[in-house]
Order: structure tokens, then sequence, then C-alpha cells
């Protein structure tokens, strides 16, 4: 797997992370992350080789599997994991409020759950 596209990865959800922490702090922000990330682990499997750290996602794990991975598979952890995150974030601050959070059409083609 390029480094380049985790690295994208890493960048949009860093982005989020700092966005949510500003309204609900470094804890509350890891909070909603860990909740998104086990329920997307759930849903993909690829999921649960993303690791949270205290400051955000880190995808280096996919890296040492890359050989095993396409980019098919891992876009759609990755499209599920902002469904989930914006699904529990709009369970906390409301969908309008998640929405300005995460920015619309984040995850085109894809349905937020409700």
């Amino acid at each position: 797997m390029p480094r380049r596209l985790l690295e994208a990865y890493e960048s949009l959800f860093k982005s989020l992370w700092d966005r949510m922490s500003v309204m609900l702090g470094r804890f509350g922000t890891h909070s909603l992350m860990e909740r998104a990330l086990f329920d997307t682990s759930k849903e993909n499997h690829l999921a649960a080789d993303i690791v949270l750290r205290d400051d955000g996602l880190d995808f280096s794990t996919l890296e040492q599997v890359g050989h095993a991975l396409d980019r098919d598979q891992l876009r759609d952890a990755v499209n599920r994991l902002v469904v989930n995150l914006v699904g529990v974030l709009a369970e906390q601050v409301g969908r309008t409020m998640a929405e300005r959070i995460a920015g619309r059409g984040v995850v085109p083609g894809e349905e937020q759950r409700d």
C-alpha cells in the first residue's frame, strides 16, 4: 500500500480530530473516535488494524499488511469509519453541528447512519 495514500487518510482524520477537539476537548474526541473505530471494526476487518493514539489515528499498521490490501478495501474501511464517526458525533452534538464539524460531502455516496 502506498504510504502517500495512508498519509492522506491520516491527514483527513487529523483534520477531523482537530475540529472535534475544539468543541469536545481531547478526551471527548478520543472517546467518540474510539467508539467509531470499534463500530467500524465490527463492519470492516481492516479497521481493527487502525490504531487510536492520544492525538489521532495511526494507519501505519496497515502498511505492514499492505501487500494483502487493495485500495478499494481500504477506501471502504475509511468511508465506513467517517460515516460512523459522523454518526456518533451527531448523537452527541446533533446532526447539523456534526455536519459542520465534519464538512458536508466528506463521504460521497455514503448515507450517514441515523
